[in-house]
């Protein structure tokens, strides 16, 4: 049901691929689920993760808020 939905669903498949790789790229995948639940997010990070494999995706960093104008703190 997940992967029908994702193949709809661009934002949702993006991140289910995001998730995945975090999730092996820190050395932690043994520690979710049972095997067969390890399979399904080593397919994931491959088949909805990044195109470039070398690469490890970042989040792109908050800039930092505007400094608020006397007339904005009141």
């Amino acid at each position: 049901a997940l992967e029908e939905f994702v193949e709809k669903n661009e934002p949702a498949r993006k991140e289910l691929g995001r998730i995945a790789n975090t999730i092996i790229d820190a050395g932690k995948l043994e520690e979710y689920g049972t095997p067969r639940a390890q399979h399904y997010l080593q397919k994931w990070a491959k088949t909805y993760g990044r195109k470039d494999p070398g690469k490890k995706e970042t989040r792109p960093e908050k800039q930092p808020a505007a400094p608020k104008s006397s007339d904005d703190r009141r």
